[in-house]
């Protein structure tokens, strides 16, 4: 919360997401709401917490019921799955997010009205301008986000050199074995990615959020997860990457604010400061509409009106890094 996110979607499946989420309310803890994904629709053959999806229509009602907020499918999916997935969760209005399985394509999964289409997936293998800007402006008449965790690929594929994942903000609160363990992945991703001949040098997915910046499709500010990518801190990242590819802050704090709301049906109780909604507020030193980097300027964040100030902030940073010096 000391940079501000108020809320978080958690789209990897944890079997005790849900207990720990009901812990937190029983305690009556100032932490993020949690929006978790139920258990993933994927591939027989791929090692992830998923569910026997022969059994769609009695299993995923269940999920919704038990206090799942959406389903995340993932690639390798065969078209007929995808469907009958679909069916079942549009049925119960019950979001589905995720990967684009390939056997799909991207036109059918703007059809069948998944709600989200994480990375970019389908539109950064389209090399023709006018086919790439067609399928966005059916993105946004279908009203279907997008996820581009764009800092995620520039730190891990990894487009960054070691030099500026070293300064990015918030490491120092990152465990030492941990950040040992990021930059070692980084130093064999690096010399993998140097030793490719022909291998990309820039991060596709920039060109794509430039086309996306020039249409009303809506987007979802997230850094995603892994290494480089700080809770919290990454979300400045992710947000100044959108700066460079051209969005105006006005729409860099609708994907961090209002979108995130809408997308869950909610945009009536959250993600805007109006009479009657949620007061989940942060106070900056500077407007962020003139600069989006003034998100860094943090003097305090209420949840709920609960109000967390500058010094306790401080505080609990410190704490954090007192404890990693004790590791």
């Amino acid at each position: 919360m000391v940079n501000g996110v108020t809320s978080i979607r958690c789209c990897r499946f944890e079997p005790k997401a849900l207990q720990i989420r009901d812990s937190l309310e029983a305690q009556n803890s100032l932490y993020p709401r949690l929006y978790l994904s139920s258990p993933m629709v994927a591939a027989a053959f791929a090692k992830l917490s998923v569910f026997d999806y022969t059994k769609s229509s009695t299993e995923i009602p269940r999920f919704k019921k038990e206090g799942y907020d959406f389903m995340k499918v993932m690639s390798g999916l065969n078209p007929i799955t995808h469907k009958s997935m679909m069916e079942i969760c549009n049925s119960i209005d019950f979001p589905v997010v995720g990967h684009l399985p390939r056997s799909v394509g991207l036109d059918y999964a703007i059809r069948s009205r998944q709600r989200d289409i994480e990375h970019f997936q389908g539109y950064a293998n389209i090399n023709d301008k006018q086919v790439l800007d067609s399928f966005i402006q059916e993105t946004a008449k279908a009203d279907i986000y997008n996820c581009p965790t764009i800092f995620w690929y520039d730190a891990n594929y990894p487009f960054l050199d070691s030099i500026y994942l070293r300064s990015v903000d918030g490491l120092q609160y990152i465990p030492a074995s941990l950040r040992d363990s990021w930059a070692a992945n980084h130093r064999q991703s690096r010399a993998a990615m140097q030793g490719r001949e022909g291998a990309a040098r820039t991060n596709s997915r920039k060109y794509v959020l430039e086309r996306f910046a020039q249409s009303n499709a809506k987007l979802l500010l997230s850094h995603g997860d892994g290494g480089y990518c700080v809770p919290g801190f990454g979300m400045l990242e992710e947000a100044k990457i959108f700066q460079e590819a051209g969005l105006s802050n006005y729409r860099i704090l609708q994907s961090a604010c209002s979108h995130p709301a809408e997308f869950f049906g909610e945009g009536h109780s959250w993600g805007k400061v109006a009479e009657g909604f949620l007061a989940d507020l942060i106070l900056l030193r500077q407007n962020p509409l003139e600069d989006i980097q003034h998100l860094r300027g943090i003097k305090g964040v209420m949840l709920e009106g609960r109000w967390l100030d500058e010094a306790e902030i401080e505080s609990k940073l410190r704490a954090i890094l007192e404890e990693n010096e004790r590791e």
